[in-house]
């Protein structure tokens, strides 16, 4: 992430990560094959958006991605919004991530079968 050139405005900021993380999801997902690799994902990725304040906002979403592009699981999402957080912005990333925390639960409840 330090590598690369970023733009210096947010707004464009936003649709570079966006691309890079594409771009590289599948280096990525295969380097991450534990729950304690999505977890020093999930960890990178924090203090990459809480030291940059032009990505701060976009967090939420960038979990929201890795997770489609299959880099990091719904349990390492929700261990970390439980108990796996960094304190670096912790209570922000926290309440940023609440509406995907929210979905993914929603969407469990979907997935299991209704007992009779």
């Amino acid at each position: 992430m330090k590598a690369i050139d970023w733009p210096r405005k947010p707004e464009l900021c936003e649709d570079a990560c966006i691309k890079h993380f594409r771009e590289w999801s599948k280096v990525l997902a295969s380097v991450v094959s534990s729950a304690k690799g999505e977890m020093a994902v999930m960890h990178k990725l924090q203090v990459f958006c809480y030291e940059d304040a032009r990505v701060t906002k976009i967090f939420s979403k960038l979990v929201q991605l890795l997770y489609q592009l299959d880099v990091v699981t719904e349990n390492a999402i929700i261990y970390w919004n439980t108990k796996g957080a960094l304190a670096k912005g912790k209570a922000l990333f926290i309440s940023q991530i609440q509406p995907f925390i929210k979905w993914l639960a929603e969407a469990e409840e979907e997935d299991e079968p209704e007992q009779a």
